[in-house]
């Protein structure tokens, strides 16, 4: 039986994230991140998370998980750079391509490359207002897939259909999903592993 409170699948990929953000910090530095992004949230919303949840372990016990699939090639082709040649693979409907483009322009202007997950997602959201958010949520599946878990997309369902409660800066959107969770103190003990 667990011991402590149990940490979320959304709290691991947010230790995934900053992971990807910041591959040569040592789990400490890691830890102080994930707690700030944590406790930014919950202030937002008028909450406290216990101090020092998650604990410095349970971020080891998952760098350790994140690091290891990082050193393996890439099972997912989806972290190709996306281009013209990878449509037929991963295709994009036409009425989309111009949004895709635009994307990819703006990104090797800035010397990076597009993915095909960011593209599919891209693509997918071209209709809507939302494109920009394309990017956070191909980053989420990312970070969900580094950390090697189910996949939830969760909190962009209730952010893109306005459900009360949400938060309004879907750019922080492993705060919202941390949120969402249910880590706040209201239903965690302090002093919790």
């Amino acid at each position: 039986m667990a011991k402590g409170i149990v940490v979320t699948n959304e709290v691991k990929a947010l230790i995934a994230s900053v992971y990807k953000d910041h591959p040569t910090w040592k789990a400490p530095r890691v830890h102080k991140e994930v707690g700030k992004v944590l406790r930014k949230e919950a202030k937002a919303q008028g909450k406290i998370i216990a101090k020092g949840w998650p604990g410095l372990h349970i971020v080891q016990k998952e760098l350790a998980t994140v690091r290891k699939k990082a050193k393996t090639p890439p099972v997912n082709d989806e972290e190709q750079p996306w281009g013209i040649a990878t449509l037929d693979d991963y295709p994009i409907a036409a009425p989309a391509l111009p949004v895709v483009l635009k994307e990819y322009k703006r990104l090797f202007d800035e010397g990076r490359a597009l993915t095909v997950r960011q593209a599919k997602w891209l693509a997918r959201l071209s209709a809507t207002e939302l494109a920009l958010m394309s990017y956070h949520i191909a980053r989420t599946e990312e970070m969900y897939e580094m950390a090697d878990l189910p996949l939830n997309l969760e909190v962009f369902d209730k952010l893109l259909a306005g459900l009360p409660g949400t938060s309004n800066n879907w750019q922080i959107p492993f705060a919202a999903i941390a949120s969402l969770s249910g880590i706040l103190e209201n239903d965690i003990t302090k002093g919790g592993k």
